[in-house]
């Protein structure tokens, strides 16, 4: 089969790239690999016409600066090419977040396998590194988990190995949402919810840790509907945000529910941080 490569320029990559990849989804854009320049989008030449160039040119993200150059790709093995590409990550040589086809690495004290195919959350990305080194930190056995945002459902995945003894995981996208169910059964998890929703979709629980890796626009505008379902001295993990202003607004919404600063990362610029009640 023959692909087409959309090889993407944008303004601050960290931020924009999972903005256009997830938009580019919807036009039948299949496979995606990033760079510090951007990101390169692939389509099956079938699927591709003049109203798929039309459609990227004026995309709706007028905020980035985007260009991008059509490319034909002859036939190759793209599953090979892919797997090639696709790095495992290690936190703290702690947890190791892998795909099936990579090869376990001894000594490792928790082993997560997960099936990215289109979901965000497999610890390239900064902000769920940091969440997993904070939780790498926690004693979350016998917790009730809440992971917002789940993506591909690592960071649920990661609170049961560590003994939490259940967890709700939501994403409101459906593709996310099949995946984490996936991925929770591939990593062989039992007392687990995945629901295809959003904030107003949280189950009547309390929750003794509340995961929420976002951004910070929802964040602060569904802070309210987390903490209805929060235990007392429960702790809230939040990211999906840059440091510095962006920071001070999370903090500052936070303390509007009494919630108190306990610890955070910054990993290249972006904050993963825990917040008690």
């Amino acid at each position: 089969m023959d692909y087409i490569e959309y090889r993407c320029k944008v303004s601050e990559p960290n931020e924009a790239n999972e903005i256009f990849i997830a938009w580019l989804a919807q036009f039948g854009f299949d496979s995606f690999s990033e760079n510090e320049e951007g990101f390169s989008a692939f389509i099956l030449s079938d699927l591709h016409n003049d109203s798929t160039e039309l459609e990227v040119k004026n995309h709706p993200f007028q905020n980035y600066k985007f260009e991008f150059e059509v490319i034909e790709v002859p036939t190759q093995n793209w599953n090979e090419t892919w797997e090639s590409s696709y790095p495992y990550v290690l936190v703290d040589d702690k947890c190791l977040v892998r795909a099936p086809f990579h090869e376990p690495i001894q000594g490792v004290e928790f082993d997560i396998i997960v099936e990215p195919k289109m979901s965000f959350g497999t610890a390239h990305h900064e902000t769920t590194f940091g969440i997993i080194q904070l939780m790498l930190e926690m004693d979350i056995k016998d917790e009730v988990v809440m992971d917002m945002g789940c993506g591909t459902g690592v960071l649920g995945i990661l609170a049961m190995l560590k003994g939490a003894k259940y967890c709700v995981a939501i994403d409101n996208d459906e593709w996310a949402y099949l995946n984490s169910l996936e991925n929770f059964e591939r990593n062989k998890i039992e007392n687990f919810e995945v629901i295809h929703g959003d904030a107003k979709s949280i189950p009547n629980l309390k929750f003794d840790t509340f995961i929420a890796n976002i951004n910070r626009n929802i964040l602060v505008r569904d802070m309210e509907y987390y903490m209805e379902y929060l235990k007392d001295n429960g702790r809230i993990i939040f990211s999906g945000f840059y440091d510095g202003e962006d920071f001070e607004i999370i903090k500052a919404h936070a303390a509007k529910f009494n919630l108190k600063l306990a610890q955070y990362r910054v990993n290249n610029q972006w904050v993963a941080a825990t917040f008690t009640y």
